[in-house]
């Protein structure tokens, strides 16, 4: 089985390949609230994003994931979740999600997998690939700025996304994983 270096993480044994395909559309979803110190994390990147200007990106921000959310991946031929992140490795982590039914699936507010399995159950298919970009998080008090440490893992994400999004054309290729790609939410892939 073949391995994926993507950033800092080596995915040894997980077999990812990219697709070059015309007309991709892809879909990112932000989540934070910006007052709540370093949960601005991912409306900052989707900011990022947005100033890329890429017309085949649905951009969605939003303070949680709900399941109106499973709703919008519709059309779309891969999704990007991105979020604070409390217990991934710094600077941060990206990794495929699968569809699962966890603790926040009837719940107001949903992880990504309970989004993904949201879509496969009403539309009885898979939904399509996705991938979480979590950065490393330390305060979420209501008022606080942004740690410095934070500070520097959303500047390092920034550039690596510019970097994925631009120079691999991203938005150009769906990026698919095959069975042995699992991510539970809390660490990088493992095998």
């Amino acid at each position: 089985m073949g391995g994926l270096v993507i950033g800092s993480l080596d995915y040894t044994g997980c077999s990812m390949k990219m697709k070059k395909s015309e007309n991709i559309k892809h879909i990112v979803f932000a989540c934070g609230n910006p007052s709540r110190g370093d949960d601005a994390l991912g409306p900052l990147l989707l900011q990022a994003i947005q100033a890329l200007e890429l017309t085949s990106l649905t951009l969605i921000e939003d303070f949680q994931l709900h399941i109106e959310h499973a709703w919008d991946l519709q059309g779309h031929q891969q999704a990007l979740f991105i979020d604070a992140h409390q217990s991934c490795p710094p600077p941060f982590i990206f990794a495929p999600v699968l569809p699962a039914q966890d603790v926040s699936y009837t719940s107001h507010a949903l992880s990504p997998q309970a989004v993904l399995k949201v879509y496969a159950d009403v539309w009885q298919k898979p939904p399509p690939p996705a991938f979480m970009l979590g950065i490393r998080a330390y305060e979420f008090e209501l008022g606080s700025p942004l740690t410095p440490a934070a500070q520097h893992h959303l500047a390092q994400a920034i550039d690596w996304v510019k970097d994925y999004i631009l120079l691999q054309q991203w938005h150009k290729k769906t990026l698919t994983y095959d069975a042995s790609c699992q991510y539970d939410g809390s660490s990088p892939i493992k095998t």
